[in-house]
């Protein structure tokens, strides 16, 4: 093969120019270059819009999904607890069903963050390990800590240990 074969490669079909023998002809090529780096950045810039669009219709229909799921769940919760325990095994505390688990579980007693700015200031007294650069606490280490220790931080309250319901459903 040989330099004129070799170019023929890469030679758009749609360019009548084929010969580069002076500066005009050279002007064409970076022309021609430029123009299809413009026409990248378009449909860079025109996916990029058409995914955020779309990354918008998911997020809004995942918060919709959410709040459906939240709202069966506070409606119906109360009425199977009622009904649950007559069915779970003694000794267990959930049942199997065709279509999931339900039962409780028990939670160990943990830290609800209600003022993080409480929390920071107590965090950079008392654990500065815990704080962050960015100036938020990092409430591993807090609870971490509270486990440990058993400190109620100023900006927390204690949640006492209970059983919470749950429900996995199988794939």
């Amino acid at each position: 093969m040989n330099l004129a074969e070799d170019l023929e490669l890469y030679h758009d079909p749609g360019d009548e120019y084929t010969d580069v023998t002076d500066i005009e002809d050279v002007s064409r090529v970076v022309r021609k270059i430029r123009a299809i780096r413009t026409e990248q950045e378009v449909v860079k810039r025109t996916y990029a819009a058409e995914i955020a669009h779309l990354q918008g219709i998911r997020d809004r229909r995942l918060k919709e999904l959410e709040e459906r799921e939240h709202n069966t769940l506070a409606f119906y919760q109360p009425l199977i607890e009622q009904v649950l325990p007559r069915y779970i095994p003694e000794g267990k505390k959930s049942v199997e069903l065709p279509h999931g688990t339900l039962g409780w579980r028990q939670k160990p007693r943990s830290l609800k963050v209600t003022d993080d700015q409480a929390l920071l200031r107590w965090a950079k007294d008392a654990l500065p390990g815990a704080v962050e650069v960015v100036e938020k606490v990092n409430k591993v280490e807090v609870s971490k800590h509270y486990r440990e220790c058993g400190e109620v931080p100023q900006g927390c309250e204690e949640v006492p240990e209970r059983d919470e319901f749950f429900v996995r459903t199988d794939p």
